[in-house]
């Protein structure tokens, strides 16, 4: 049989059982975390069929939120937002908050990279709400994080500096070195932007410093690149 397809007795009356739509689920999950979207999507695919079939809404949300996943990465955002769209309906339906504010965020995360500012924003509000209902603090700061990003793109500066400052402070909080480097590099970016180069390159060389805590090799060397551009103008 070949892989990713039902054989003919599995398509015809008698449906596959649950376990070959979790088996299916767990191959795409293993696919999308070695980048493989392809075969994360045809494996999704698959999983989700079962799930249909089988009438498990809880599996079929999860399913739908890495199909509307693996789309962004696809490019294929009309398909993302259409699973999003529906995993959103059916976390409400079920009330399955947690899913909610995973759904929500990648459903901002679609929007943020259509350009669709202003969708995106309550999206992550969303999310920021339900995080902090249910005492989730890292995904609170993620989600200001995102909120930051979207303010960024329609030029709400002051906005998105205060949201950021907030992140840093929960990434102090709770030791999150790769998320406290991030924050404090969009902040260096803002000021840049404001032209304010000096507390540019302060901030900078602060986001390098958490980089080295969290060892990310890469954000290291691209941030000492931009302090390197910063330092030019000053």
């Amino acid at each position: 049989m070949p892989f990713g397809f039902f054989s003919k007795r599995e398509t015809g009356a008698e449906k596959p059982g649950l376990s070959a739509g979790v088996a299916f689920y767990e191959t795409g999950l293993r696919c999308q975390r070695r980048c493989d979207y392809v075969g994360a999507s045809r494996n999704y695919a698959n999983a989700e069929r079962v799930f249909r079939q089988h009438g498990d809404k809880d599996k079929l949300i999860m399913c739908l939120n890495n199909v509307g996943s693996v789309g962004l990465y696809l490019e294929q955002y009309e398909t993302a937002i259409a699973a999003l769209n529906e995993a959103e309906r059916l976390c409400r339906e079920t009330a399955n908050v947690e899913e909610l504010a995973k759904v929500r965020n990648n459903q901002g995360a679609v929007h943020l990279r259509m350009g669709e500012y202003k969708l995106a924003l309550p999206c992550f509000e969303e999310k920021e709400k339900i995080c902090r209902s249910i005492g989730d603090m890292r995904g609170v700061g993620a989600s200001l994080g995102n909120q930051a990003a979207a303010l960024c793109e329609m030029n709400e500066v002051q906005k998105a500096m205060t949201l950021l400052v907030e992140v840093e402070r929960i990434c102090r909080q709770y030791e999150e070195w790769e998320g406290l480097g991030n924050a404090i590099r969009n902040q260096a970016v803002l000021a840049c932007r404001a032209g304010d180069n000096q507390t540019a390159a302060s901030r900078m060389k602060a986001a390098i410093s958490a980089f080295e805590r969290a060892r990310d090799k890469q954000a290291i060397s691209d941030s000492k690149d931009m302090l390197k551009e910063i330092q030019r103008y000053l």
